[in-house]
Order: structure tokens, then sequence, then C-alpha cells
């Protein structure tokens, strides 16, 4: 679940740059982009994602960082060594998170994350899908925020707590 004090705003895709510069006036902020739309210039191995998450930090001292009303443009660092010019329109940009607060642009997000929304569907007998017509597995935004908000959530999940011994103790009481 998300954080309990964390405001959850939804906003028209044509209000993007302005909740943006909101946010960022606060700290830093990161934008989930569905690299896939046209016009997204991101490295090689980050394209055809539907939901990549970029930081973006006034605090950053970018010297190219551009906020435009059709993009945002700025020269960013991948695997801490890369540095690549990004270029990613307001088309492309599903969400902004800051600290304390997100903001959705629903009309922006990818069908393929929007899984855990009612949906009014007629009752159709459920189809029995042979192996070959599996569907991928998709995960909600939700998902993804929260995951975002916390790097290391699905570590957090994988541990274990250590298992009680349950072994007699090998000393003996001797009177």
């Amino acid at each position: 679940m998300l954080e309990g004090n964390m405001k959850v705003v939804e906003a028209p895709k044509d209000a993007k740059k302005g909740h943006i510069e909101r946010l960022l006036s606060l700290g830093m902020v990161m934008v989930f982009i569905d690299t896939r739309i046209s016009g997204v210039l991101v490295p090689e191995p980050f394209r055809n994602n539907p939901q990549l998450p970029l930081n973006f930090d006034y605090a950053f001292g970018i010297p190219d960082f551009k906020i435009k009303e059709e993009h945002i443009e700025a020269t960013l660092e991948f695997f801490h060594t890369t540095q690549f010019f990004c270029m990613i329109p307001m088309d492309a940009i599903y969400a902004a998170r800051s600290e304390k607060e997100i903001v959705v642009f629903p009309e922006s997000i990818p069908k393929e994350l929007i899984t855990s929304m009612p949906v009014a569907t007629p009752k159709v007998e459920p189809e029995i899908l042979s192996p070959s017509k599996k569907k991928p597995k998709l995960i909600s935004l939700e998902t993804v925020l929260e995951e975002a908000s916390e790097p290391n959530a699905k570590l957090k999940k994988k541990r274990k707590a250590p298992a009680k011994k349950t072994t007699k103790p090998h000393l003996k009481l001797v009177k």
C-alpha cells in the first residue's frame, strides 16, 4: 500500500508541466514514463518500456535541464557512469511522485498498467487458455509506485524471518 500520509491527485494531461514544476519546487520528483511513445529519447536498454521511472531535481544542477510545454529535456546519468541526453514528451508522462504527493494523469497511463481499476464488463463464460495463449503478467500502477518509493521493497518481501531452533540443548544438567 501507499504510505498513509501520501497525497494522490488525479490531473488532466494538459496540466502536466504545471504539476511537475510545482513538485520540483519542493524537491526531487520521480517521473514515470512510457518509453514507447513517439519522441521519447532514452538509452537503448530502456526503450520499449511502459514503466520507466526517472528522477529529476533542480538540486542536481543539470545545466541543460528544461521543462517545456511539450517535453522535458536533460542530460541524465545512467548506471552512475553513462550520461545521455534525454527528451521526454509530456504525452509519455503518466505520473509524477514527490516525497509527499503523487500526481497521476489517467489519460496517459499505459493500458497494460490499468489492471486494478474496476471496469463494467458483460458476463462471458471464461475461456480456457492453452499454454500458447497465456497472457503476460502485468504490474498495476500502484505496484510500480510502491516499488519506486522503496527500491528494495522486493528484497524485503522475499526475506524471511530466521527459523526458530527446535533442537534440544546440548548441555545436560547433572546433580
